[in-house]
């Protein structure tokens, strides 16, 4: 409709009076963000005449499928959202515009970002990604569900086995209905995360980076929670897991801890009128090992195939750089890539905002990048939430019988 509308403008007014530049812009996000974004698409149409944004957003999941069907029918959108776990995938099709030359002539301004906040950004030597803040993966919880359970709340530096305590004696306090935390054994993040503290990675190379045994032990944790009651059952799981934030369950007090990316920490705490609380995932039971987190973020990219690269990159600029709009962003996706833009939005940050800058801060000395992964490691991983799936419901017999699954599965992938 809005192109429409600016066709028959264009028709009545003559181009040359009213000549108009369509960018189609997409991103992925729950109803809050979907508001967040159309406000500022809104206002850099009023300041830029002649731009038309065309909105393009849903869910996570239906976010990536759509992108996926998009770029393989070469009708990607012109400015597209854009994370770690895809680069790989799409910078190798030459699906993402080399930025580089528009950071070398000023139309892209990165001077105020960190080094390594721009590298993260690179395929090669391309920058192809712009950071649009950094966060990591984190347990959220529900204060007054632990109050009322007794029990302390978890801190910094808890343990696998603390956690694992901890949501079952949530459980058994609160009774039927009510479960210490979110079943994430098919998430791969936590899974990243578990094997990084053993010293593997997800892959090395076009093989997986850790063995069955790996594998079993962290199935096993998730297997046992399910046993004692810690985590819902498979059928509530399955329903409820990929809820927009105001009908999660843990805004719903279904569960006391959600394990999920630390951004979402005050779209969460927006919605219940309960304190939350947000520590790290949980640490390995052996101290000596490390703690494996890992810095992720939410970047913004262009087509390589735009029609109007400049236009498409200009806004880019406007969306890292203004600080009007870093205000009204206000760490959406955690804090900014560009150190000016979070001077800018430091007298804002709410209580929530700052929970997620103390753990950042916790977890900045050893915490690093994802690893490189290859580029059909999404249909691997698709098979470790899908196996994962099946022995939630009992479908395979035992942890390790779904453990052979989903390696015989991962080497058909994989070779």
């Amino acid at each position: 409709m809005r192109r429409l509308v600016a066709v028959l403008l264009v028709c009545l007014l003559g181009t040359a009076v009213f000549a108009q530049t369509p960018l189609r812009l997409a991103w992925w996000g729950g109803d809050a963000r979907h508001a967040l974004y159309n406000e500022l698409a809104d206002r850099y149409e009023q300041q830029n005449p002649g731009v038309i944004l065309d909105r393009e957003f849903a869910g996570w999941g239906p976010y990536w499928e759509r992108l996926a069907t998009q770029v393989a029918g070469g009708n990607a959108p012109d400015i597209i959202h854009m994370h770690e776990a895809f680069l790989t995938e799409y910078a190798s099709r030459g699906t993402l515009l080399d930025l580089t030359p528009f950071v070398e002539d000023g139309t892209l301004d990165l001077g105020d970002f960190p080094e390594g906040i721009v590298d993260a950004g690179r395929a090669g030597d391309a920058i192809v990604m712009v950071s649009l803040g950094n966060s990591s993966s984190g347990t959220h919880y529900n204060t007054r569900l632990f109050d009322e359970a007794g029990l302390p709340y978890p801190t910094f530096d808890w343990t696998w086995a603390e956690f694992e305590e901890t949501a079952i004696a949530i459980s058994e306090a609160h009774g039927p209905g009510v479960y210490g935390a979110s079943d994430q054994g098919g998430w791969d993040a936590t899974l990243e995360l578990f094997m990084r503290q053993r010293g593997k990675t997800l892959f090395d190379g076009n093989a997986l980076g850790f063995t069955r045994d790996d594998l079993v032990e962290y199935w096993s944790i998730w297997q046992r929670l399910r046993e004692a009651g810690g985590v819902p059952p498979a059928d509530v799981t399955s329903e409820r897991s990929s809820a927009a934030h105001q009908d999660s369950m843990l805004v719903h007090n279904v569960i006391a801890m959600q394990l999920m990316s630390g951004n979402q920490h005050r779209l969460f705490q927006q919605y219940t009128d309960d304190g939350l609380g947000l520590t790290t995932l949980p640490r390995p039971n052996d101290p000596a090992a490390p703690a494996g987190d890992v810095i992720s973020g939410a970047y913004i990219s262009v087509s390589s195939r735009t029609r109007n690269p400049v236009e498409a990159v200009r806004f880019v600029n406007w969306l890292v750089n203004d600080p009007e709009v870093a205000r009204t962003y206000g760490g959406e996706h955690g804090p900014p890539g560009s150190v000016l833009m979070q001077e800018a939005i430091a007298d804002q940050m709410e209580p929530a905002d700052q929970r997620l800058m103390d753990m950042m801060q916790y977890i900045a000395p050893t915490a690093g990048l994802g690893e490189v992964r290859p580029q059909n490691a999404g249909e691997v991983l698709s098979a470790f939430t899908t196996v994962h799936e099946e022995l939630m419901f009992g479908r395979h017999p035992s942890v390790e019988s779904a453990v052979d699954a989903f390696f015989a599965e991962a080497d058909f992938v994989l070779n």
